[in-house]
């Protein structure tokens, strides 16, 4: 499937993939979904040329818990589970994708603050069915928007908090969560439709708490 990969383009692979898998030098690009539903994948090793990382690439792999991706210039993959974009100077400053594994069979159930320190932007879905992680704490990072879908169907997620430098949360970003309490500052100018769809209420907990009183 990855013969001449110079784009995986949005192929799925058949959910039969275990164990380990290595793709060949020359990889430059994972496009979205690509290990869909590979439920038996528990370790991969990407290219270190692969510079273009599709939408949720892992989405589904629920025993993947690291992403090698060689040293490479582009990607890095946290001890804790996390995928990230780097930097010009190698750090790590966009959260690509969480490993569903995390807070589940591998992590803690709570990210942040420290390794998301240095973070400026997210990727749409970069949560999204991580049903193990309960709370997300943003506020050491320089996030300014919470894209699509950032945290949609997580049903664990209780919390999350919000840096200051964040001024939009994007459609859809909690829908169908199990968010309960959010920290949204004052800087948040624009939260754009169905952003919180489907957040339920329950006898304990407000659907949605924030400092933020134009958004309660």
């Amino acid at each position: 499937a990855f013969a001449d990969c110079t784009n995986d383009g949005q192929s799925p692979f058949s959910t039969g993939l275990r164990g380990v898998y290595q793709n060949p030098t020359g990889c430059t690009t994972v496009g979205d979904y690509a290990f869909r539903n590979c439920t038996s994948l528990s370790d991969v090793s990407l290219a270190a040329t692969v510079e273009n990382f599709g939408l949720r690439p892992f989405m589904g792999c629920d025993n993947l818990y690291y992403v090698d991706f060689n040293a490479g210039p582009y990607y890095s993959c946290s001890d804790a589970a996390i995928i990230f974009g780097l930097d010009s100077n190698g750090n790590m400053g966009k959260v690509m994708e969480c490993l569903e594994c995390r807070g589940n069979s591998f992590g803690n159930a709570k990210v942040g603050p420290d390794e998301l320190s240095g973070v400026t932007e997210m990727a749409e879905e970069a949560f999204m069915d991580c049903d193990g992680i309960g709370q997300v704490d943003l506020k050491s990072s320089s996030l300014s928007k919470v894209p699509e879908r950032a945290f949609a169907l997580t049903d664990q997620l209780g919390s999350v908090l919000l840096p200051e430098t964040c001024t939009t949360i994007g459609r859809g970003a909690f829908w169908d969560s199990g968010l309960y309490y959010i920290e949204v500052p004052h800087t948040v100018t624009l939260v754009q439709p169905e952003a919180f769809a489907d957040v339920e209420t329950t006898d304990e907990y407000q659907s949605v708490s924030c400092q933020n009183d134009q958004y309660i």
